[in-house]
């Protein structure tokens, strides 16, 4: 243990080992110079660290949050960290010694590459405004899947997604798209994005999911980033749990209007066959009655009355089959009465 802690403090990097409770156990003399002590005395201040690095409460929120977040001795987690007009990224990764967990904490200083002078920066500023103002969800990786750029769209959706999902932006860049976006059936995010990372041609991948009773489709498309020559991606996520709903009811009015149609049909075609029947019946159930002699056979009589009497019931039907060409609605189809057409009546 001694071992690591000497080589950490003459270590040129800006580097911190800190315990699982955030307190500091050691720093290279880098660390004093970015909490404003100075690096000849550091000896002599190292109580002076603790308090400040303590009391930063921006840092430590962002460290918690990365410490959760960490799975393995081999993922190391990132996020970004402004100490006034300084910005860093941090790494954040864990081993252990003598069953203990410890954090090795390091300040890489990129201040230069957000100078509010420069044309870069400026650029960045406008693109970022661009981005917060678009409908959709818009996050970039890098080649090792960790996030630098989320959208303020992107992280309203976070917090739909997840009860407890990053809020801010500082609890989104740096880390891995795996630990960010919450799980989906289809497959998992890293294997999903390594897919889009290491294949030759940029054909985006689109998939829908679905998280409580919000819907989203997402795309993810391959770029090359020109700074390094190395694969990027972007993932845009969009809220279509209004377009799925509209869809599934449209697609149910037209199973509807197409039942509605083939009744019609089968209405008109059942009318036509039975006119053809009943009329010779109607007809010639009248010439019987009429061709009966004045003292007449009675049986016979009656059973022409009977047949007359079946064919108005008969035409009774028909005229309600006839009603039914002025349906607009489903409530035929919806019916549980079984008997949809009553000739009793």
């Amino acid at each position: 243990m001694d071992n690591i802690l000497d080589f950490i403090k003459v270590s040129p990097e800006a580097i911190a080992l800190v315990d699982a409770k955030r307190f500091l156990l050691v720093a290279s003399k880098k660390i004093y110079s970015i909490f404003g002590l100075p690096t000849l005395i550091a000896n002599r201040k190292k109580m002076e660290l603790e308090q400040r690095f303590q009391n930063e409460q921006s840092l430590q929120t962002k460290l918690q949050n990365a410490m959760k977040k960490i799975k393995s001795s081999s993922t190391p987690v990132y996020f970004s960290w402004q100490n006034k007009e300084k910005i860093y990224d941090i790494s954040v990764n864990y081993f252990t010694w003598k069953k203990e967990k410890m954090y090795q904490v390091i300040f890489n200083d990129v201040s230069y590459k957000f100078k509010t002078s420069s044309p870069y920066a400026l650029s960045r500023q406008f693109l970022e405004t661009i981005l917060n103002d678009l409908p959709v969800g818009v996050t970039v990786i890098d080649e090792l899947q960790h996030i630098f750029v989320a959208n303020k769209t992107q992280l309203e959706f976070f917090a739909r997604m997840q009860p407890n999902g990053p809020a801010d932006i500082s609890e989104v860049v740096g880390f891995k798209v795996c630990d960010i976006f919450p799980d989906f059936q289809e497959a998992s995010w890293d294997k999903l994005v390594a897919s889009v990372l290491e294949a030759n041609d940029q054909v985006p991948v689109q998939f829908i999911d679905t998280y409580e009773d919000s819907v989203f489709q997402y795309t993810i498309a391959r770029f090359m980033n020109e700074d390094s020559r190395s694969p990027s991606a972007v993932i845009i996520a969009e809220d279509v749990t209004e377009k799925v709903a509209m869809e599934s009811e449209l697609k149910v009015a037209s199973e509807q209007a197409t039942k509605l149609e083939a009744l019609e049909l089968i209405n008109v075609s059942l009318r036509h066959k039975i006119y053809n029947v009943i009329t010779p019946i109607s007809m010639n159930a009248e010439l019987i009655k009429h061709s009966i002699p004045d003292e007449g056979f009675s049986d016979i009589e009656n059973m022409s009355e009977a047949i007359i009497n079946e064919v108005k019931r008969l035409h009774t039907f028909i005229e309600k089959l006839s009603a039914m060409n002025e349906v607009k609605t489903v409530s035929y189809l919806d019916s549980e009465d079984e008997q949809m057409l009553n000739i009793e009546e």
